[in-house]
């Protein structure tokens, strides 16, 4: 079921380190607001949240500092160590997602907003896919994106390439995709593609 009839939500996806950042801002520029999943994962795991009490109980205190607080890494380890492990975080997770998205997507259609992005990397293992109108993967090679997560979360090849491995397929992102950009080309030919699918989104959405 969609989000609503006066909203047009395109949902982004694709796995780690295929580089979503660089899409989304394209979108940005071109004056559709995007809601960062990981940004309200991050909100929804402040000390005293019920969703942090939730994960602290399925994966163990180790993922809590002595104040309370979430060990990132800590968790991000043991999650992507284990298939089961990392369906089940994401199972804890994307209830509480959710609420805060419909909070977003509210405050940017009172703005005025109709088209809006959701960013989400687990957007179709949360089932988030059934309130979009258009769903867009972003894809990348596989030393591309092991080297993009090495720097920007200061790990090691091989946990790098762990993460990687228990994350879904090149084909299972294009089977639940309306369009696929490759972001592995160089960021100027990742933006030509993005404008492309941007002006099919908006053609197709009925933007004046």
């Amino acid at each position: 079921m969609k989000y609503s009839d006066d909203v047009y939500l395109i949902g982004l996806t694709g796995g780690s380190g295929s580089g979503k950042t660089l899409i989304s801002s394209v979108f940005e520029e071109r004056g559709i607001p995007a809601i960062d999943a990981d940004k309200l994962a991050r909100e929804i795991v402040l000390p005293g949240m019920p969703c942090l009490k939730e994960l602290s109980d399925y994966f163990g205190s180790s993922i809590l500092d002595e104040n309370g607080a979430l060990k990132r890494r800590e968790l991000a380890r043991i999650a992507f160590s284990d298939p089961e492990k990392l369906e089940n975080l994401n199972r804890i997770t994307h209830h509480y997602i959710e609420l805060l998205m419909r909070e977003n997507i509210e405050r940017h259609r009172k703005e005025g907003n109709r088209f809006i992005l959701f960013d989400a990397p687990v957007l179709i293992e949360g089932h988030f896919d059934r309130l979009c109108d258009a769903v867009v993967c972003v894809l990348a090679d596989k030393d591309t994106r092991i080297g993009r997560i090495m720097n920007r979360d200061g790990i090691s090849l091989e946990e790098a390439a762990r993460r990687i491995g228990v994350q879904q397929s090149d084909e299972f992102y294009i089977s639940h995709a309306d369009y696929v950009i490759h972001n592995d080309r160089g960021p100027e030919d990742a933006r030509r593609h993005t404008h492309a699918v941007i002006d099919e989104i908006l053609k197709k959405g009925g933007a004046n």
